[in-house]
């Protein structure tokens, strides 16, 4: 007598958003829930430091807003996937004031945040990276505490390495904004 297996079904990203799932952390790629472990201490502390250094900047530029808690950037459809940045910004160009989605914007952020955890993978980082690029992200910064380094995405430059002894800034989305690397590393 053979068995057969029935498919698990995909989910949207609508069905992902109100799912209540017992992981808080977790992204939906192609479809399918991927639970990952918890990302620890040292990043949500790098994760804090990145929103109160961008904070203070939009307290006086008031050009756009920041967001955390993997709050979700919708990168590919049919199937679906949401990946969910550590910071994001979005500038008043792109997501204007007057609209504060209920869901996830239909617009990708100009600049997203990850913070590589000790259970990250390059491989894996580096797909999600792709994959905001892609959807429209100006620009990716992936922060390795573990190695004090930062790197730089762009989709048309090559990858931008920053020591943890340099500053980092993003002239073009945040004019006037720096922020030395080694203080948003600080333990």
């Amino acid at each position: 007598m053979s068995t057969a297996t029935v498919p698990q079904r995909f989910i949207s990203a609508e069905e992902f958003r109100t799912l209540k799932s017992a992981h808080p952390h977790s992204e939906l790629i192609a479809g399918r829930v991927i639970e990952m472990p918890s990302p620890g201490f040292l990043h949500g502390l790098v994760c804090a430091q990145i929103i109160i250094e961008l904070g203070f900047y939009l307290r006086t530029n008031r050009s756009g807003r920041v967001i955390s808690n993997d709050s979700g950037v919708i990168t590919e459809r049919n199937p679906d996937t949401v990946r969910g940045p550590d910071v994001a910004y979005y500038s008043f160009t792109k997501l204007p004031t007057d609209q504060s989605p209920e869901g996830y914007p239909e617009v990708p952020p100009d600049l997203v945040f990850e913070v590589k955890s000790p259970s990250d993978r390059w491989t894996d980082l580096l797909k999600k990276v792709s994959e905001l690029l892609t959807v429209g992200v100006n620009t990716v910064c992936v922060i390795d505490p573990e190695r004090e380094l930062a790197q730089i995405f762009r989709s048309d430059e090559p990858v931008q390495l920053v020591a943890a002894d340099s500053v980092l800034e993003f002239a073009s989305l945040l004019p006037g904004w720096s922020v030395p690397l080694k203080s948003l590393l600080s333990k």
